[in-house]
This record gives C-alpha cells, structure tokens and sequence, in this order.
C-alpha cells in the first residue's frame, strides 16, 4: 500500500498584491512506516574519563580510575575500554565489577556487554612507577573507548613522577 503524502502550505495576501500567483508555497513529506525517533540515528555520545590517586614517585602506586557513560538511549551490544600502560608505569593489577577485565602484558582491556543505554561504569587500573621512570618527567596515561555502534572516545590523565625529596617533609 502507498504511504499517505502530508503537505504543508503557506499563503500571503496583501490587497495591493497585483500578481497574486506568487503567493502560496507548499511542502509536502511522506509518512512512512516507522519513521519515528527510534528508526533515526540518535543524537548521542558516549564518554570515557581517566582520574588518578596515589603517590607518584618511584615504587609508589597509583590507582587509574576509567569511567565510561553512554547518553545514547539504546544499549550498544558491545563496547571496550583499552588502557595501554606507557613507559615508567608497571601494571598490578586492574579491576572492574561493570565489565570483564583482562590484562597481557602492560595492557588493560574492560569488555562491557552490553552497554546500558543511559549508563556509566567503571574500572581501576593499579600501576607502580618503575624504578625506570625520571624524576621530575611527566608520564601520560592514554585509554581508549570503542563500540560495537561506531562510537569512540579518548580520555588521558598526567602524572609528574616526584623527587624522592618531594616525598619528604621536613620541618625544623
């Protein structure tokens, strides 16, 4: 069956229009099936933040935390958050309870299945400042954001690695 055709028009007037042809201008759209807000690419985002706490000098810890969100109203089936440690971090340990986390090597991967339209999650990245790293450099953390809906993000977070002064107050 053929899909009903709706029109709009508009009409001037003006009494001392003597060319009263040009006067109207009309629009008209096609309904179909389905054309809802559903069936439309949504307008939305997803988004990844990186925060750190903890004890920047050499040997010390330092917990990353990731929090992913998706504004989209519809789950996405698959998503990842990728946390490739860079030199001077040494990965111990990461964690999440709203994806499954695997590690290889200074690598950290959170698979969040599905990603719940509306919803934030989290993972904790535990790194140790290598006895590598320089005092007083700054190390940049970079995560990663992909899903299965095309959508990506990026999130870093700095850490200036202390002198061992620094991690000493001293008072007189």
């Amino acid at each position: 069956s053929a899909f009903p055709t709706v029109t709009n028009t508009a009409t001037v007037y003006n009494e001392n229009d003597t060319k009263t042809t040009n006067n109207k201008a009309s629009h008209g759209v096609t309904v179909r099936k389905g054309s809802t807000c559903e069936s439309e690419p949504e307008d939305c985002s997803v988004s990844l933040r990186k925060t750190h706490t903890g004890v920047a000098s050499i040997g010390g810890e330092l917990e990353f935390t990731l929090q992913w969100s998706n504004s989209c109203r519809n789950n996405v089936p698959t998503a990842t958050v990728s946390d490739v440690l860079p030199a001077g971090l040494e990965l111990v340990s990461a964690t999440s309870s709203d994806a499954s986390t695997s590690t290889a090597g200074n690598t950290v991967t959170f698979l969040i299945t599905p990603m719940v339209g509306g919803g934030v999650g989290q993972g904790v990245v535990t790194a140790r400042i290598a006895g590598t790293a320089t005092p007083g450099s700054t190390i940049i953390n970079v995560a990663n954001f992909a899903d299965s809906a095309g959508h990506t993000a990026q999130a870093s977070d700095s850490v200036r690695v202390r002198n061992a002064a620094e991690d000493c107050a001293v008072s007189l």
